[in-house]
């Protein structure tokens, strides 16, 4: 297919920082783009935040900014503070305009009992227990601009008596369910656990909250640690969950290394309901290297336009046919899965997406979505090897081969597969350069428009220090590219 030959801008920059005794921003863990334009995001913070009162706890915090990057309101509601620390929350638009939030928290929300505290009914727990629990809820009327809690859940039907945390979620629009992804080192529902800690995959209605189903399986689920799932769903309801494993799953292929990458396809059909294995991607596929290494963080999109799934994730190996750079700790691996078969179409891992000077020592927490075309964006944290500190890479990939149309980076654009010699006259944007690091990015794209939330970490302590930006870009031609970046144009 062509590939145009596009190249981002910077349209608009919001900046919204924490101050106060107690100012930090814990992570940007989410930001989605709703129908007009208007971009919302979550995250967790302590000290004051714009006009939020000052707070010596981590909370969540929801926000949502215009089209034009001009912000419409800030979101603290009372039902979603626990008495302890809330942290990493994931955030996805439902139909109707609402929005869903997951997060962890190491207390109890108002009503509601932490899973440490369960009855003494939950059996299958062991010795073991944690306060770490995962709560999930929903928020009316967020287009309109007056968001309201709808529900909150935080109870056994998705935490056990032991640690739950890393929740992600997804808004199945073609089957109208609220999908999440977690890891747990228990049972949920009292069931039994395979390895520690376990992957969970759970169906939630959205108008309601109640438990539609759960699965935690050793279909899924190794003996060892499986953990960083990420889920994606499908028009025909099946459901596809990438994560990471420690060990051999039962019907897998052969296990290589320390930890390896894994993805499955489940279906849930019938009355009384059952979940199928359709495929295990080792059994059929190997992204993973051959040698011993640890492969982490995926993330992965299935593509309705083509029918395909479209998965990302770090490594520090070699994977088959792939490049990696020798000074290189950790590098970024780009894949194309079919979804009816596991097969491969595709699977990368170049020189350059860790930029080929070796300035970039290693790339981190990958996230990946994809436009209506089905062409895959991709930005993720690379680490500077000359400072330590951390930078902001975005791709753009042609979705035939894994190429790459641009990588935005450190304020430049390169265009590596498209148009080279160009790269001389480049010229530095300072949006993504103001001595600062940078960490947990998050993209989202509408109408064209990319848009990338991160943290901008204190380049002296290391520390998350308050500043979070949403930023939106736009792609341009070749002649404007000249025009505003390198003058040559006029």
């Amino acid at each position: 297919m062509s590939f145009a030959l596009l190249y981002p801008r910077v349209d608009w920059t919001y900046n919204l920082q924490a101050t106060g005794v107690f100012a930090d921003i814990s992570g940007v863990s989410s930001i989605v783009v709703g129908p007009s334009d208007e971009v919302y995001f979550a995250f967790s913070a302590k000290g004051t935040v714009g006009s939020l009162t000052e707070v010596s706890t981590y909370q969540i915090i929801l926000g949502c900014v215009s089209a034009t990057g001009i912000l419409q309101w800030l979101f603290r509601d009372p039902q979603l503070v626990s008495n302890s620390t809330d942290s990493t929350p994931s955030l996805v638009l439902g139909t109707a305009g609402e929005l869903y939030v997951g997060f962890k928290t190491v207390g109890a929300v108002p009503g509601k009992i932490n899973g440490l505290n369960a009855p003494s009914f939950c059996g299958g727990c062991g010795v073991y227990q944690g306060p770490e629990d995962i709560v999930v809820a929903r928020i009316n009327s967020a287009v309109a601009g007056t968001p309201v809690v709808a529900w909150v859940v935080q109870d056994l039907s998705i935490n056990s008596c032991s640690n739950e945390s890393l929740p992600r979620l997804v808004y199945d629009s073609y089957s109208n369910r609220l999908l999440i992804t977690y890891i747990s080192s228990g049972a949920i529902i009292c069931a039994s656990r395979v390895g520690s800690p376990n992957v969970i995959v759970i169906s939630l209605d959205p108008g309601t909250g109640g438990l539609s189903w759960a699965y935690q399986s050793n279909e899924m689920n190794s003996i060892g640690q499986n953990t960083a799932p990420s889920v994606t769903t499908d028009p025909t309801g099946s459901i596809y969950v990438a994560y990471t494993t420690t060990a051999q799953v039962l019907g897998g292929g052969t296990f290589v290394g320390s930890q390896c990458v894994e993805v499955i396809k489940i279906t849930p059909t019938g009355s009384p309901l059952t979940i199928n294995r359709d495929w295990i991607l080792s059994s059929v596929s190997n992204i993973n290297p051959t040698t011993s290494s640890i492969n982490e963080t995926p993330y992965i999109v299935y593509d309705s336009s083509k029918n395909r799934l479209f998965l990302t994730f770090i490594t520090d190996g070699t994977v088959p046919g792939g490049n990696k750079l020798p000074l290189v700790t950790n590098s970024i691996v780009f894949a194309s899965i079919n979804p009816t078969s596991g097969a491969l179409n595709w699977l990368r891992q170049e020189p350059f997406y860790n930029e080929g000077t070796y300035r970039y020592s290693s790339i981190a927490n990958p996230v990946l979505t994809i436009d209506p075309n089905g062409v895959p964006y991709v930005v993720a944290r690379a680490i500077q090897a000359s400072t330590g500190q951390g930078m902001i890479f975005m791709y753009r990939l042609d979705p035939e081969s894994g190429a790459t149309g641009w990588i935005y980076y450190d304020g430049l654009i390169t265009y590596r597969a498209y148009l080279p010699a160009i790269n001389s006259g480049e010229t530095p944007n300072t949006a993504y350069r103001a001595g600062a690091n940078y960490a947990e990015p998050w993209i989202a794209i509408r109408s064209g428009n990319l848009y990338v939330g991160f943290v901008n970490q204190d380049t002296e302590t290391f520390q998350l220090v308050g500043l979070r930006q949403v930023q939106r870009f736009q792609d341009i031609t070749a002649y404007e590219y000249m025009r505003d970046y390198t003058g040559i144009c006029g």
